[in-house]
């Protein structure tokens, strides 16, 4: 399985790895067992190996499924990821587990290189402090000159639950003058969202995808963990304002060229 396009097994891996992996495979053991039993799940965790914990991990999921009503519509990833979210974990922990970040800022960076190299050709301009008279323009706007026509590509890089309400209304403004429109979020954001959304991390990044197809958006996820970008969803072609996109194309004309 994978979550957000990152295998579950860099996920699992990344809990058991972490000093946050015994508390969360207790409160995993405190869903299933009696006391004395998960007591004693718990102890053999503490003295096995990495690969072994990763076992231990996927059987009791497994157990909750099968015999855990709560669960019956899990997959044994799913009640993992739930636990985890519910563990009450530090953030720097939830961030490093799942490739969050506490400010999207910290992931444009790696998201820029990423375009200059995967957009080779088109004008890659940082509009993430960019206050267009025309529209409200995405963290990062790419532009290609064709023989007829012009293309605008516009990245919008999300990190906290909070902003993904307001970017469901700003993706409007970026589909007046945008050929295209995409989300770039953290596994951790879709994660956050899908169950804010399902109510449970059952089927959580289908909800988020639900939701970012309404308003016709592509989906990006930036793993901040092993710095990694996957392109989940393309974005389907918007039907543009020709005079906004004239506008912001005039607006952006003076914008450093990518390199």
């Amino acid at each position: 399985m994978k979550f957000a396009s990152v295998p579950f097994d860099t996920i699992l891996s990344r809990i058991v790895e972490s000093n946050q992996g015994e508390k969360i495979f207790k409160a995993l053991c405190e869903i299933y067992y009696e006391k004395p039993d998960a007591d004693l799940e718990v102890k053999e965790y503490k003295k096995s190996s990495g690969e072994k914990k990763r076992q231990l991990m996927h059987q009791v999921a497994q157990k909750c499924v099968d015999g855990v009503k709560k669960y019956s519509d899990f997959s044994w990833e799913e009640v993992i990821m739930q636990v985890t979210h519910d563990a009450g974990i530090p953030e720097k922990w939830m961030h490093i587990i799942f490739g969050g970040v506490s400010d999207e800022e910290e992931a444009y960076s790696t998201f820029e290189k990423y375009l200059r190299k995967e957009y080779n050709g088109w004008k890659i301009i940082d509009t993430s402090h960019t206050k267009g008279r025309v529209a409200r323009y995405a963290d990062f706007t790419a532009i290609k000159k064709g023989t007829f026509s012009t293309q605008i590509i516009s990245f919008d890089v999300k990190a906290n639950p909070s902003a993904f309400d307001y970017f469901l209304n700003q993706a409007d403004d970026f589909s007046k003058f945008s050929d295209q429109v995409y989300c770039v979020a953290t596994p951790e954001l879709v994660l956050e969202v899908g169950i804010k959304k399902r109510g449970s991390a059952a089927r959580a990044e289908k909800e988020f995808r639900k939701a970012l197809e309404k308003v016709k958006v592509g989906l990006m996820v930036i793993d901040m963990t092993d710095k990694r970008i996957y392109k989940v969803s393309e974005a389907p072609d918007q039907s543009t304002k020709k005079d906004s996109k004239e506008k912001a194309l005039k607006e952006l004309a003076s914008r450093t060229e990518s390199s």
